[in-house]
C-alpha cells in the first residue's frame, strides 16, 4: 500500500507543479486594460505641445469633448488655423507641433453638450503645458434642478 501511495506522489507531483506554473504564468501575462491612445492634432507651426484633460465634477474623465482654438499667425497675423479635436475614452486630447510664439495667447474653448470651458495658453512662457479642464456633465436620468 505504501509502494502504491508513493508512486502516486511520484506521478502526481510534477503534474500539480506544472499546472500551477501554468496558471501563475498566465495571470502574470494577462495585462490590465491597455490606455487608450491620446487623441493628438498637429498645427505644423512649430514645436509646442498643449494637452488638455477633461473631466466631470466626479472626476471621472469626458469622452467626446470637443476642444478648439483659432491660431493667427504670418504677416500681420493675417493667416488664420483653425483646430478642433474630441477627447478619447480617457478625456484626454493634444494639441501637438503648435507655435512656438504667438502675438497674444492662445484661448481654447473646451466644450461638452451645453457646458464649456475657455483655456487660455502662451506657448512662450509654456512650451509643454497640461492643463486639467472640469466640465459638469448631465448624467443619465438626471433631472435639471436649474430653474
Amino acid at each position: 500500500m505504501k509502494a502504491f501511495l508513493r508512486q502516486a506522489l511520484w506521478i502526481t507531483l510534477p503534474m500539480l507543479i506544472s499546472v500551477a506554473t501554468l496558471t501563475a504564468q498566465t495571470t502574470a501575462q494577462t495585462p490590465s486594460k491597455p490606455a487608450a491612445p491620446v487623441a493628438k492634432i498637429s498645427a505644423d507651426l512649430g514645436s509646442c505641445t498643449v494637452e488638455f484633460r477633461v473631466t466631470d465634477m466626479l472626476g471621472k474623465p469626458i469622452y467626446n469633448a470637443k476642444v478648439k482654438t483659432l491660431i493667427r499667425y504670418g504677416f500681420m497675423n493675417l493667416r488664420k488655423l483653425s483646430l478642433e479635436a474630441a477627447t478619447n475614452a480617457e478625456g484626454r486630447v493634444q494639441f501637438v507641433k503648435m507655435p512656438d510664439e504667438v502675438n497674444a495667447p492662445l484661448e481654447f474653448k473646451v466644450s461638452y453638450g451645453k457646458d464649456s470651458a475657455i483655456v487660455t495658453w502662451d506657448p512662450g512662457n509654456n512650451c509643454e503645458a497640461e492643463y486639467p479642464v472640469l466640465l459638469y456633465k448631465k448624467m443619465k436620468g438626471q433631472k435639471n434642478t436649474e430653474q
